[in-house]
């Protein structure tokens, strides 16, 4: 992924923009180029699924290749997105193509950003002390989520099929499930978004580092999307939203808002299927139904009682998450498919049939 996303991305411009009409207008070569680029885009989404479905790879690997193959496309459309619109007006105006250098390319691709520049801030030197700290805090956070994941989610769920499960010991383990899901969440933001990219920043000398904000202070769900994650929202305020408004004439923001937030909801969907080999869109559902609820129920909220209302939203939100995927995952691994037909097996969740397996035993807790 990483060769062609660095060979394919740049060799395919280079070659565009040297061989492309001039035109400031869209012609038959600039249709067949983004054909193509849309080709290469559609193989580089698939080939990737049918190599983690062929080789079964666990969800700790899964991760890994999902991630990369949507930070490489992210990075890949911002590279184009960037340099395409002064490609064409260079060749309007019988300019020569003037494409940013190679070197500055590949270093967009380890700097922990998403959004395409020719130059960055950048500091003067590497203190290598601070980078083996961050990466030692990244390896703590993927031991202790594996820890947390041993001790509070295997001994709930690994023997699903096992016990009825009523409303009551549903709820009882949607509850159960707040310490520890808000735990991986923590563990998760701290080591991704705090540790990971500090250190990968430091080593490449970036001094853009502003990577969050202080969500946990957010009185609304608007401004809680806005800082939980900035290197994800500065792509998709850059590229999604911004150029949505523009196809619009600025006539439609709160339609803009709903698509960004429904292709984001999409993209962590995905991500869930290929790491866990399932459709249970829980994520899907929470995302773009009740936190695009959330974003007008609570705008320009400024009271600190709202504080309180999306802290609460947010454990209960883990809880639902962790308990809903997890039965889910573990059903599939202890119950039978409710049917032969392989695509409904995939996109119909096996823990609702469990449920009612063994009507015999007591309907006590999931444990």
């Amino acid at each position: 992924m990483q060769l062609t996303a660095l060979l394919v991305i740049y060799g395919s411009l280079s070659f565009w923009a040297s061989n492309r009409p001039r035109s400031k207008n869209i012609e038959s070569f600039d249709k067949l180029w983004i054909g193509i680029y849309c080709l290469y885009n559609i193989l580089f989404f698939i080939l990737p699924l049918f190599f983690l479905r062929h080789y079964h790879l666990g969800p700790g690997t899964a991760s890994i290749i999902v991630g990369e193959q949507m930070r490489f496309m992210m990075k890949g459309h911002a590279f184009l997105r960037e340099n395409v619109p002064g490609l064409m007006q260079k060749s309007a105006r019988n300019e020569p193509a003037q494409l940013p250098s190679f070197s500055k390319y590949m270093y967009f691709q380890f700097i922990p950003t998403l959004v395409y520049r020719d130059s960055y801030p950048m500091t003067k030197n590497v203190n290598w002390k601070l980078v083996l700290k961050h990466f030692a805090q990244f390896a703590g956070g993927i031991l202790y989520l594996n820890y947390i994941y041993l001790r509070f989610c295997v001994p709930v769920f690994r023997n699903f099929n096992q016990d009825r499960v009523n409303v009551e010991t549903f709820m009882k383990s949607i509850f159960e499930c707040i310490l520890p899901g808000s735990l991986l969440m923590f563990v998760i933001f701290y080591s991704m978004l705090h540790a990971w990219m500090n250190a990968w920043a430091e080593m490449l000398r970036f001094a853009d580092r502003l990577f969050y904000r202080d969500w946990w202070n957010s009185t609304t769900f608007a401004t809680y999307y806005r800082t939980w994650n900035i290197v994800v929202h500065d792509w998709l305020y850059t590229y999604v939203y911004t150029d949505i408004c523009k196809l619009s004439g600025m006539k439609c923001r709160s339609g803009a808002m709903f698509a960004t937030f429904l292709l984001s909801a999409v993209i962590h969907e995905y991500i869930l299927i290929c790491v866990l080999r399932m459709f249970y869109p829980v994520m899907f559902v929470l995302f773009a139904g009740f936190g695009v609820w959330m974003v007008f129920v609570t705008h320009k909220r400024s009271s600190r009682s709202w504080n309180i209302v999306l802290w609460l939203s947010i454990f209960l939100g883990q809880g639902v998450l962790m308990c809903l995927y997890s039965s889910e995952y573990y059903a599939r691994l202890n119950c039978p498919a409710p049917t032969t037909n392989g695509i409904l097996d995939y996109i119909i969740p096996r823990s609702w049939s469990c449920y009612v397996a063994h009507p015999s035993h007591n309907s006590t807790s999931l444990h």
